[in-house]
């Protein structure tokens, strides 16, 4: 009887417990639910940006050996409601204002056959604005090892989020205008000196300028580790080092569109160094350590990049381009290469001599397989997104792979006060 009666109090706890677990999750629920409908989703974003994309009716055609035969031709494209406001800069350009310097990370271990690749450490200097941002195939030259980027990306911060939630310049300051930390510093001890008062109080507050100047430079400038893949297989990192080989990067240029489709389908070390094998006997060039970077050396595939990044430019210029935002590239076989869309117009035009250069490398090596890729047909096929795939990454922006039966294609979404967006949409036929 005692026995029955411990069951039926058991039993009646546990429902009362159960009750009391659903009522008082269901508003969070409800909460819930009603954030999920108020902040657009992934999907919607991206689908939102690419309805929005169209062709422009005009096509470039190029002959780079001048025998009659089209070697390649641009296909530029608009969006309805392009980023206008939102300033970017590139890597390329950070690096050569000094705005951020890439060298080689001191605390690795070097082993002969590496799981993966060594990072590299990115030094933010505090100038400039904004974070700068980085493409899929990105190469840089230097260092102990060549490295590249296996995806898109922004590096560094300049409303104080940071690469990995670090700020974008120095601690506590933003690369933006005039905030920069020269000037905090300048105003905080203008406050306090009087110029009417000696040479002396002259001489002492150009003096604790300098003195904070000098105090930044040691103490307070910021490094964030960025993950990369090795570019280069057979310079071993510690033999560069002993050999004092110098520890800072340079960028190189964008690999070929064959290597960035190759990024999105399987983007770890091992693959990689058997892609760099394929292509650099593609192109017929010999690399005395396997780096991928040696491919800028070779004078002949040098003019023809030249070509192409100088014989391109009036695309850009001409009045009904002035706001294009993206372009489809085919080559003169008739098949399509590449698609590269981007939100904001400025941001394209800065990465288009980079583009051009990418897809030189493709119609220098003379693709002739026959093909008439259809590109209305191909750009109505990847506005047809079903479903998304979120890619793991390490930094603050997020990746997302199109599911799509036919095309292999990756958007780059960045989010600020002004909410999500796309930056950047890249798309290659899978065949």
């Amino acid at each position: 009887m005692i026995k029955k009666r411990l069951e039926k109090v058991l039993q009646w706890l546990t429902l009362c417990i159960l009750l009391f677990a659903v009522s008082s999750s269901e508003p969070n629920a409800v909460l819930a639910r009603a954030r999920k409908r108020d902040k657009p989703q992934a999907k919607e974003i991206i689908t939102k940006f690419l309805s929005s994309v169209k062709l422009v009716k005009k096509a470039y055609d190029f002959d780079h050996d001048g025998d009659g035969i089209i070697d390649l031709t641009v296909y530029p494209l608009k969006t309805e409601n392009p980023d206008l406001k939102t300033k970017y800069i590139t890597l390329e350009e950070a690096i050569n204002k000094k705005q951020v310097i890439l060298r080689e990370n001191p605390g690795i271990i070097p082993r002969s056959d590496p799981p993966s690749s060594y990072s590299i450490f990115a030094q933010y200097s505090g100038v400039g604005y904004g974070r700068s941002y980085y493409p899929r195939g990105g190469m840089m030259g230097g260092g102990y090892q060549s490295r590249g980027f296996s995806r898109g990306g922004m590096m560094g911060r300049g409303y104080g989020g940071g690469y990995r939630g670090y700020g974008g310049g120095y601690r506590g300051y933003s690369n933006f205008g005039d905030k920069s930390e020269e000037m905090s510093f300048g105003k905080e001890i203008k406050k306090e000196i009087n110029f009417e008062d000696t040479e002396f109080a002259k001489s002492q507050y150009s003096q604790n300028i300098e003195d904070l100047k000098v105090k930044r430079d040691r103490t307070e400038k910021l490094e964030a580790k960025i993950d990369v893949l090795c570019i280069e297989k057979w310079r071993l990192i510690e033999e560069s080092r002993m050999r004092g080989e110098p520890e800072f990067f340079s960028y190189a240029g964008m690999a070929s569109p064959f290597v960035r489709k190759e990024l999105i389908l399987f983007p770890n070390q091992k693959n990689i160094h058997k892609i760099i094998a394929k292509e650099l006997r593609r192109l017929n060039i010999y690399s005395r350590t396997s780096a991928l970077t040696d491919v800028f050396k070779d004078k002949d595939i040098k003019e023809v990049i030249d070509y192409y990044v100088i014989n391109s430019k009036y695309i850009l210029k001409e009045k009904e381009n002035k706001d294009i935002s993206g372009m489809i590239i085919k080559t003169g076989s008739g098949k399509i290469l590449c698609v590269d869309i981007y939100s904001s117009p400025d941001l394209f035009k800065k990465m288009f001599p980079q583009l051009m250069q990418s897809a030189a490398l493709v119609v220098y090596s003379g693709e002739r397989a026959r093909r008439d890729d259809d590109v209305e047909k191909f750009l109505s096929k990847l506005k047809k997104v079903e479903k998304l795939r979120k890619e793991k990454t390490e930094t603050t922006t997020e990746t997302y792979r199109l599911c799509l039966p036919k095309i292999i294609s990756e958007a780059l979404l960045d989010s600020d006060k002004n909410g999500l967006r796309v930056v950047h949409l890249e798309a290659y036929p899978r065949s």
